[in-house]
């Protein structure tokens, strides 16, 4: 199955980024095929209306190519920083270059760091979000805050057993509803 991870954050080293990775290697461990899309890397135009109903015809080439990542994808992560007690701009101007269409029917789901205190409200945001995009989010959501990871060689580490089996948890569940909702055979 192929998941398109997206988000991300201009702030490096970046936990969101350090999410993106280990979801990445999570679910390439379990045969599945991570699209990670990492929007500090990355960086999309801002979104331009007038191809809201087909972003296919976008002439930029970083938003054609996110759109053909999406409607490759039979599920997605989302991932933000929590910014101002919601998700990042970077993130919901890459979601208003996309539109329905890549995202009907698709499982999703949704992680956030939470800076220095545990915040859920970028990953509530998001679950409305997906909602108006006909995605299906999955009921485990993946929630950090900078003092769950450590440095590492890589950038950021995971550091808590206990969070490193929910994102076990994450990844099971979102590849068992993908699979249910026919990501599988796509």
């Amino acid at each position: 199955m192929k998941v398109l991870l997206l988000g991300g954050s201009l702030h490096r080293p970046s936990h969101t980024s350090a999410m993106l990775r280990i979801i990445d290697a999570e679910l390439s461990r379990a045969g599945h095929e991570p699209i990670r899309w990492d929007l500090g890397e990355r960086p999309l135009p801002s979104p331009d209306p007038q191809y809201h109903r087909d972003p296919l015809l976008n002439p930029d080439p970083e938003a054609h190519r996110l759109t053909l990542a999406a409607d490759a994808a039979q599920a997605f992560v989302l991932a933000s920083p929590n910014y101002h007690n919601s998700f990042s701009g970077l993130l919901k101007d890459a979601l208003d270059n996309l539109s329905v269409a890549q995202f009907e029917g698709k499982a999703t789901g949704l992680a956030s760091n939470g800076g220095g205190i545990p915040a859920t409200q970028a990953v509530d945001q998001l679950r409305i979000v997906a909602r108006g995009l006909g995605a299906i989010a999955i009921p485990t959501q993946f929630v950090t805050t900078d003092t769950d990871w450590v440095e590492g060689q890589d950038g950021y580490e995971l550091a808590s057993d206990s969070l490193q089996r929910r994102l076990q948890r994450f990844v099971a569940e979102l590849i068992s509803v993908g699979s249910r909702l026919g990501g599988g055979e796509r």
